[in-house]
């Protein structure tokens, strides 16, 4: 019995062993000539998990086994594949957090980050611990204030208010998804709506590039009905948008309503006449129809132009 008691599959001892010597061999790490050198790299991203709260949870370890599987997969095909790893420790969660324990984010934060380090190497992932990154170290986020600071420089950065979810226990601003029946889903509190001086971004400069390149995306499942789903979804919107889109004002009428363009960056914004609460819809839904929900469709096998899902906006496009 003793003989076979130490057979026995142990596996904290046989993990940790086999963590000891991947770190001992540097199994997973690259040093900068390696990474810049390499005959075949893959860069494996996964989401950075947030320390808001004392640990990881098991959401987090089911998208990053998912992802590191699908790494190691691509290593046996012979790819040299990095998969850094990181902590988006900055924002409102945390801050909440070190509210509801009494506990200075300064103080608190780094210790969260050390258990999530503890635990996220217990699991066995590929993480290449020679490059992590931290958004609450100086070292790290004095580049993402100098890439603001480019983007205020040359116009692409602006203030103005808009509408937000605000959640007045939480003292925070809420997604929709975050707002149940009226409600904050964190802690119960009815939601304001308030409206708010904040920084937004003038993506709409690049729509169109960006629209158009996404014909060089390699689609998982992509076929010829989706590509026909593309080109009829970017002919629309350059036929809808006078100049192609570059925001130049308009009137045109469609069936069930009218409608006007008044906004800059071609955002034409549709208004539903004759309902009670004057719903408002973005020509830019007309493409995520025709481009987001349909391709999905093809991806699990629902069959040419079919659709996956019904936005919220769809009653109200002609």
């Amino acid at each position: 019995m003793p003989a076979e008691a130490d057979k026995a599959y142990d596996p904290v001892a046989v993990e940790a062993s086999w963590r000891a010597r991947w770190d001992q061999d540097s199994t997973n790490s690259f040093t900068l000539e390696e990474l810049r050198t390499a005959e075949r790299p893959f860069f494996n991203l996964m989401m950075f998990p947030y320390p808001s709260a004392e640990g990881l949870h098991v959401g987090n370890i089911y998208a990053f086994t998912g992802a590191d599987v699908f790494g190691r997969f691509k290593r046996m095909q012979g790819h040299d594949v990095f998969e850094p790893i990181g902590f988006d420790a900055f924002g409102i969660h945390s801050e909440n957090f070190a509210l509801k324990t009494g506990v200075h984010p300064t103080e608190l934060i780094p210790a969260n980050v050390a258990n999530f380090r503890r635990q996220l190497r217990r699991i066995g992932g590929m993480f290449d611990w020679d490059h992590t990154v931290d958004t609450t170290d100086p070292e790290y986020y004095k580049w993402t204030q100098w890439l603001f600071l480019q983007l205020f420089k040359h116009g692409l950065a602006e203030q103005k208010e808009a509408p937000v979810n605000w959640c007045p226990s939480c003292m925070t601003v809420l997604a929709n998804e975050q707002v149940v029946v009226g409600a904050c889903e964190r802690c119960g509190t009815g939601v304001e709506q308030r409206f708010i001086r904040q920084w937004f971004f003038r993506i709409t400069q690049y729509a169109e590039r960006l629209l158009h390149n996404l014909k060089h995306i390699d689609w998982s499942g992509y076929d010829a009905e989706g590509a026909a789903q593309l080109d009829r979804a970017l002919r629309w919107r350059g036929t809808a948008l006078p100049g192609g889109g570059d925001g130049s004002r308009g009137r045109w009428r469609f069936r069930g309503g009218g409608v006007q363009a008044r906004q800059p960056g071609g955002r034409a914004s549709y208004r539903q006449r004759g309902g009670p609460d004057r719903r408002r819809v973005h020509a830019d839904h007309r493409l995520h129809h025709a481009a987001r929900y349909r391709f999905r469709g093809h991806l699990r096998g629902a069959g040419a132009g079919a659709s996956s899902g019904r936005c919220r906006h769809q009653r109200w496009l002609p």
